[in-house]
């Protein structure tokens, strides 16, 4: 039996959403939200997306934009991306100005998914 986790978290992504998918009614929907994007900076990043949990044995995937809907396309799935301003946190507010917006996906990502099951002939 595959072993997987939640989110970012799963040592086998494909797996994870193809049984996501299998239970899913046609046309039923994921949200996902909070899960690490990488940015296009992101390679610069020297904070190393984590380091210290992979350290202590953890998964931890960051994937792209593209990655991320080339593995939920593959599942069967048709992913959105909306960006997501919703917590209250000081960084947050700075991002919510409208200037700073224009650098997500490209400064830092902040994004939820909503993929809809694509209903198989």
């Amino acid at each position: 039996m595959p072993r997987f986790t939640t989110r970012n978290h799963a040592q086998n992504l494909p797996v994870l959403l193809k049984e996501i998918n299998r239970v899913l009614k046609d046309n039923g929907f994921l949200i996902a939200i909070r899960e690490p994007i990488k940015s296009l900076l992101y390679r610069y990043d020297l904070r190393k997306f984590g380091r210290k949990e992979t350290k202590q044995g953890a998964t931890e995937n960051i994937y792209s934009k593209t990655e991320w809907r080339k593995y939920f396309n593959q599942a069967g799935f048709e992913l959105n991306f909306f960006e997501e301003f919703n917590r209250n946190d000081q960084k947050t507010k700075i991002f919510k100005i409208p200037i700073f917006r224009l650098f997500n996906g490209i400064l830092f990502s902040r994004y939820y998914f909503f993929a809809v099951k694509i209903k198989q002939l």
